[in-house]
């Protein structure tokens, strides 16, 4: 323990380096090395209160024995130190299979093989090539790197799989079957249909069964999505390594942990960044004396790869459970709760990437119908660097400042791409659309999503022409509500040369509407504040606040005269940071009670304005050495409240930062979550969501909505949204902006829904608060489209189409999409674009059933969230 004393103080001063890489792995396996001699005692414990008395097969057990290395591509250190490691790994591995005839190797990530095939001869590839062959070498789970699965979108994560999967298969000449996600963490219950949709049948986790269902859960079983989905798993219960100075300590789980009449059980030979050096002679005999000393029957000690152990299991006849468990939260091994309010910058890059780059997509491929072509290289690099920030220790934030920097200018780099491709199908798309009727002044407003909606838009009109008031109508002539946010003159007097607007645009499914600004009377005056009113209120709600602590004190539904707040301990919106001693970059919660509340810190202003479009308050004051700016907005015409919360200053507080919502019960309270295009209901805790969470019991309740901060700490009705965590001193490597100190910005909103979340407008509000309209700018000229268009609809079926971009290989499109409340039915496209052909296909495009397409129309059932893919074959 000196020794681990002294590598952690002295650590935060060395910079990412192969000498800091050794030092900190010194004390990462330090600390592994204490926690196996807990582990031991506590093994030597239970085997002499009974658990080792258990039925042990006659024979004694079959132990399968996989060598890996698991390869953190960014962690401690960047990824320029990881391409000398991966090397350095997977050459020591060629060797043992050269030398050892028994030796077998497992290896995931193409980040990790296509570096170290680059550099392999001709003849070691011929080499490596035979070994796959053979079944001593297997390429896993087909993803460019071992992600964290809770925080990406599911549409996301399927990039991993159709930009890495086909690379590896035709790279070493193999059909890859295992998914490997041994360290990632945010196991939702979709993933066995992520999987197997993209061919998969097995999968290795270690992550995440909770503690309250270790004692049940037994490998190997089936795990199920709610489609019906399902692959062959084993938990790793003793973690992804077996331990060579204390084998007993990480043995004993897999056997406690073991499916009874099974006498094959599957064990990992490896560790983080492991270099392969022992024998297979060695690792059995490390193997079987750990066995020894626990009184472990063995009765073989093989030397496999996953597919080749699970296959042995499809054959034994063993009737195996079927779970179809949400494995979360991540509290296995330890704690990572904490990461999910890590590096807030980056959920929120995330996020809006993840839109930038779907929204571009489907306009790229309905422009292409119109001469453009399609950008494939500018998306595929853009994705290719949001897939290898899905990356878990990137994901998660525990890393340090160097690799932080390093994710953020990927995502940034992402965006533009996005925002650049999409702004060309865009331009391409309004050269087309008949603009005759606009006016001076025309503009078009885009919608990337397959449901039609009313959202905010704001624009930035420039005018040439002398003009000193305006208003906006819409594609019929009829006048549109509007905001003027700031208007920009040369001079006083003079006529607008600039201003920026904000109005509710109704927008067709995956389409547009044209809309016109022309000249009114009078002087165009941007909205201004004024002292605020205790209470507001439009048709839907009525808010009151508490003026001597900037909180909501009251939130009525109008439409079922129900209050939806329980303000007794907090008020609605209040900022609470939560703390922590001591917290962990690892993810680690170490809470102390105690509090610090805005409510302690009485708003110095409280202004609102109040214009054709609805209400905003602002409630400015001190908190925690800085200052929070906090505006609460309703509309006339939408059934949704919006905040947004700006930290100025902000210095740093080990803790979370959360806003709190205590929604008031009358039953049973249910929580809720969006997880991958699917819902799970969970019980009080802190959970990861998608870009919704739900609190409510039979009769009221609402739905918080995120963009891209997605934690939540929910506690008997109160909802405390996680905007950031703070580290103020983690002393485990170099992260001094883990503190977060500065400036930050959140926007979050909250839907009141009465009842169960399915059908009632939850899913369509997240995700339309999620998916900015776009406008463009145009002139007046003709066209062959027409003023308001729908490009693709949903005609019947609860279906949400998530992506529309060419396909990999053919040039056909590909569109992509999801039921979304939870029933099975059937469902209809109406598709307004020259399509000849559809087929059914899976997840790497690969076609299967042929579906009859007529008059612009196709059908297809549907299971509950089940992801359907379609390939469309366009008229030329």
């Amino acid at each position: 323990m000196k020794i681990q004393d002294e590598l952690v103080v002295r650590l935060p001063r060395q910079r990412p380096g192969l000498e800091g890489i050794v030092r900190f792995r010194l004390w990462w396996t330090a600390s592994r090395q204490l926690l196996s001699m807990i582990g031991l005692a506590v093994v030597l414990a239970l085997a002499q209160t009974g658990w080792a008395a258990q039925q042990h097969p006659p024979q004694g057990y079959t132990f399968y024995v996989v060598p890996h290395s698991h390869i953190d591509l960014e962690w401690y250190w960047t990824y320029d130190k990881t391409q000398v490691l991966v090397i350095n790994i997977l050459s020591n591995a060629l060797k043992m299979l050269k030398n050892d005839p028994h030796y077998t190797f497992a290896q995931d990530q193409m980040m990790a093989l296509k570096l170290f095939w680059e550099t392999l001869s001709d003849s070691d590839r011929i080499f490596l090539r035979r070994m796959v062959r053979e079944r001593r070498f297997e390429v896993t789970t087909g993803m460019l790197v071992q992600p964290d699965i809770d925080e990406p979108d599911f549409e996301s994560l399927s990039r991993q799989l159709l930009v890495a999967k086909p690379w590896l298969e035709r790279t070493f000449e193999t059909k890859i079957l295992t998914a490997w996600n041994i360290d990632t963490f945010g196991q939702t219950v979709q993933m066995p249909q992520l999987f197997r949709r993209a061919g998969l049948k097995y999968f290795v986790f270690m992550r995440d069964v909770l503690p309250s269902m270790e004692a049940s859960i037994k490998s190997p079983f089936y795990w199920q999505s709610p489609d019906g989905s399902r692959l062959l798993a084993h938990w790793l219960s003793g973690t992804y390594g077996i331990s060579p100075e204390h084998p007993e300590s990480t043995l004993a789980p897999f056997v406690r942990h073991n499916l009874e009449g099974n006498d094959k059980i599957l064990l990992l030979w490896g560790d983080d960044l492991y270099v392969p050096t022992h024998t297979s002679g060695d690792i059995e005999r490390i193997i079987r004396q750990g066995a020894a000393k626990l009184g472990i029957p063995v009765k073989s000690v093989v030397m496999t790869t996953p597919s080749r152990y699970f296959e042995e299991i499809e054959k034994s006849g063993l009737s195996l459970p079927t779970y179809s468990y949400d494995f979360n939260p991540p509290l296995f091994i330890q704690d990572l709760r904490g990461l999910w309010g890590q590096r807030p910058g980056q959920k929120l890059a995330l996020r809006r990437s993840e839109d930038a780059l779907q929204s571009s997509e489907k306009f790229c491929s309905i422009a292409s119908f119109y001469g453009l072509p399609y950008p494939a290289g500018d998306l595929l690099r853009a994705w290719e660097k949001v897939l290898f920030n899905h990356n878990h220790d990137n994901m998660g934030g525990s890393h340090t400042d160097a690799v932080a920097q390093a994710t953020m200018s990927r995502y940034e780099n992402a965006i533009e791409a996005g925002q650049a491709t999409l702004a060309q199908a865009l331009f391409q798309l309004s050269r087309k659309v008949d603009t005759s009727q606009g006016g001076r002044f025309p503009f078009l407003v885009f919608n990337a999503l397959s449901f039609p909606r009313t959202e905010l838009v704001r624009y930035e009109p420039l005018f040439k022409e002398e003009l000193k008031n305006f208003r906006i109508l819409d594609q019929a002539g009829k006048a549109v509500p509007f905001r003027i946010v700031a208007t920009h003159l040369q001079k006083e007097g003079d006529p607008l040369s600039m201003a920026v607007v904000e109005f509710l645009a109704d927008i067709p499914a995956l389409g547009y509407r044209l809309y016109r600004i022309e000249e009114a009377p009078a002087t165009a005056q941007p909205s201004s504040w004024r002292p605020a009113r205790n209470e507001i209120s439009n048709r839907f709600f009525r808010l009151r606040l508490d003026p001597a602590r900037g909180v909501l004190a009251s939130l009525l539904d109008l439409r079922s005269g129900q209050e939806l707040l329980d303000t007794g301990r907090y008020g609605g919106n209040e900022l609470v940071l939560v703390e922590e001693k001591n917290p962990d970059m690892e993810g680690m919660i170490h809470f102390t009670g105690t509090e610090v509340r805005s409510s302690q810190f009485p708003p110095d202003s409280i202004k609102q304005i109040d214009d054709d479009l609805g209400t905003r308050l602002r409630i400015e004051g001190p908190f925690l050495g800085g200052r929070r700016v906090q505006e609460i907005t309703l509309y006339h015409q939408l059934p949704r409240i919006d905040f947004e919360t700006e930290l100025l200053g902000f210095p740093g507080h080990d803790g979370m930062v959360t806003a709190v919502f205590p929604i008031r019960k009358e039953g049973k309270q249910r929580n809720w979550y969006e997880t991958h295009n699917a819902v799970t209901e969970r019980p009080d805790g802190i959970y990861d969501a998608g870009t919704w969470a739900l609190v409510g019991d039979s009769t009221l309740g609402a739905a918080l909505l995120n963009r891209g901060t997605a934690g939540h700490i929910i506690e008997k009705g109160i909802v405390k949204l996680i905007l950031l965590r703070s580290v103020t001193n983690y002393r485990g490597y170099h992260a001094p902006n883990a503190s977060e100190a500065g400036n930050h910005s959140f926007e979050y909103g909250l839907y009141p829904n009465a009842g169960d979340w399915s059908g009632g407008g939850v899913v369509e509000q997240a995700h339309s608060f999620n998916s900015p309209l776009r406008v463009i700018s145009t002139d007046s000229h003709p066209g062959p489209l027409p003023s308001e268009q729908s490009f693709l609809r949903v005609e019947s079926g609860q279906f949400e189409v998530t992506a529309l971009k060419e396909a990999e290989q053919g040039g056909d499109l590909i569109l992509r999409g999801h039921e979304s409340q939870g029933k099975s039915g059937r469902v209809r496209l109406r598709l307004e674009l020259p399509v000849q052909q559809a087929w059914r296909a899976d997840l790497l495009e690969e076609p299967s059933e042929e579906l009859v397409l007529g008059k612009g129309r196709v059908e297809f059932d549907c299971q509950p969230f089940q992801f359907v893919t379609i390939r469309l074959r366009p008229k030329h």
